[in-house]
Formats: structure tokens, C-alpha cells, sequence
């Protein structure tokens, strides 16, 4: 499904001009790992396309200890919302987005 989604999304013209994939970032995420417990510790998010958002040019990058959290909280950055604060104890993003994952945004 994830495949098809993003050769449509290759093939359609955005607003720019550019592929539909190229203006938009997809974030592929499987299940909450443990679903018991809602934990994400050993999971593997997925960012696509973003051109000039993210840069990973194809790399796999490993954040193994990261909180998942701080995947969101950089997302915020990326698009100028990293001053937000969310919930009662002010965090950027659940209990523990507080950071962004350096060497991911363009």
C-alpha cells in the first residue's frame, strides 16, 4: 500500500512543478512495537521524499536509545513549529521529545 501511495505521488505534479513526493515528507511507521505497552524502542520509521526537508540521501541512520519522541519533535522543526510546546509538562512532544535528531534536516 505504502508502494502505491508513493508511485502515485512520484507521478503527480505538485504545486511547484515538481513530483507531489518531492513537496510532501511521508513518515512510515510500523506498529507501536510492543503493543501491550505502547512501546517503541526497537522501531524502524521510515521519512520519504521532502526534498530540501530531510537529509539522508538514501543513508540509513541508527538512533538506537533515541527516543521516538525526538523523531517528532525534529518534524516540528523541520517545519518551523520547533518552538511549540505541547501537553502539561511543556514538552515538544510526549514525555520525552525534547531534541532533535542532528544530521537528518536539510
Amino acid at each position: 500500500m505504502v508502494g502505491s501511495l508513493l508511485t502515485k505521488m512520484q507521478n503527480s505534479v505538485g504545486v511547484s512543478g515538481k513530483s507531489l513526493l518531492d513537496e510532501t515528507l511521508v513518515l512510515v511507521i510500523p506498529g507501536m512495537g510492543w503493543g501491550h505497552a505502547h512501546a517503541h524502542l526497537d522501531n524502524a520509521p521510515l521519512l520519504i521524499g521532502g526534498n530540501g526537508t530531510v537529509n539522508t540521501n538514501g543513508r540509513q541512520l541508527n538512533f538506537t536509545g533515541v527516543p521516538l519522541d525526538n523523531l517528532y519533535a525534529m518534524l516540528l522543526e523541520a517545519f518551523g513549529m520547533g518552538d511549540k510546546k505541547f501537553g502539561k509538562t511543556g514538552m515538544r512532544f510526549g514525555d520525552f521529545g525534547d531534541q532533535v535528531l542532528s544530521g537528518v534536516l536539510a
